[in-house]
């Protein structure tokens, strides 16, 4: 774990280099679906779908169990989804 910020500093640096490089080619919309599109290349959207099931069960009403219940459902809710297009974007 203590390599994390060293591992980040990379990831970092080489998304920056690339946006750097392809900023003159390419403006807008393409270069920043690129530079998103890399940076979940290379992350894989670790934990993605933890945080829908945060957000799903911080939205459900009712008791502990059925938060449970909802968190471990497979399919994505309103909130999961709404979280997800907020933490890509």
């Amino acid at each position: 774990m203590y390599l994390f910020p060293l591992i980040g500093l990379i990831i970092g640096l080489a998304v920056g280099i690339l946006s750097f490089l392809l900023f003159s080619f390419l403006e807008g919309f393409l270069l920043g679906f690129i530079i998103t599109a890399t940076i979940i290349g290379i992350t894989g959207l670790h934990h993605s779908d933890a945080l829908s099931d945060l957000a799903d069960g911080l939205m459900a009403k009712g008791s502990i169990e059925f938060k449970h219940k909802v968190m471990s459902d497979p399919q994505n809710g309103t909130a999961g989804t709404v979280v997800l297009n907020l933490y890509i974007k």
